[in-house]
Formats: C-alpha cells, sequence, structure tokens
C-alpha cells in the first residue's frame, strides 16, 4: 500500500510539472536578458489575445494575437495553429514557446 500511494504522488507532481502556465503575452515577451529570448522558451504555457493579423509569409493557419491595450512586448505569433480564426477574435491559447530566428513564437498544440 506504501508503494502505490508513493507511486501515486510521484506521478501527481510529473503531471503538475508538465501543466501550461497561465502568463500574459506580456510576460511571455517581456526579457532583459541580451539573448532577447523569451523568459518562458523551451515551457508549455496557457494565454488569451485578440487575434490581430493572419496568412503571415503565406501560411494561412498561423497568425498573430495581441493584448487589447496593445504596446511594447503584447503581441506574439501562433505557429503551426490548428484552428481557424479571423481578426478581431479572442483566442486562448496552449502551447509550447520557442524563438525562431528572432521571433517569439508559440507553437499549438
Amino acid at each position: 500500500m506504501k508503494v502505490k500511494i508513493c507511486s501515486f504522488i510521484l506521478f501527481s507532481l510529473i503531471l503538475a510539472g508538465l501543466s501550461a502556465v497561465d502568463v500574459t503575452i506580456y510576460e511571455i515577451q517581456f526579457t532583459t536578458s541580451p539573448s532577447g529570448d523569451s523568459p518562458y522558451a523551451g515551457q508549455v504555457v496557457t494565454t488569451t489575445g485578440i487575434v490581430t493579423g493572419t496568412g503571415f509569409a503565406g501560411y494561412s493557419d498561423n497568425f498573430f494575437i495581441s493584448e487589447p491595450t496593445g504596446g511594447a512586448w503584447k503581441g506574439v505569433y501562433i505557429y503551426d495553429a490548428d484552428q481557424n480564426v479571423d481578426l478581431g477574435d479572442e483566442i486562448e491559447i496552449t502551447g509550447t514557446v520557442s524563438e525562431y530566428f528572432g521571433l517569439t513564437e508559440i507553437g499549438s498544440g
């Protein structure tokens, strides 16, 4: 019985580590690192935003979202999205933050 309880606790801790972190777009984008990389690079996050651009670089399923207030560090590129969006839609997205040629992006899952 003791082994089952320890296994359950370990499994729960592993799952907790894999869950997404709720953050704002600003938190994803703002950095003081000289590299300019997001402090969340490589992590799974959940964020919300307004669709402000679609069809970037010829990819109809990739788009930008921004915080409603706009401003510096308040927009992010969504890469490989498996959803149809229109300008002005408010969406919540969960995915992995990555850096690609100086562009912070979220790859949706």
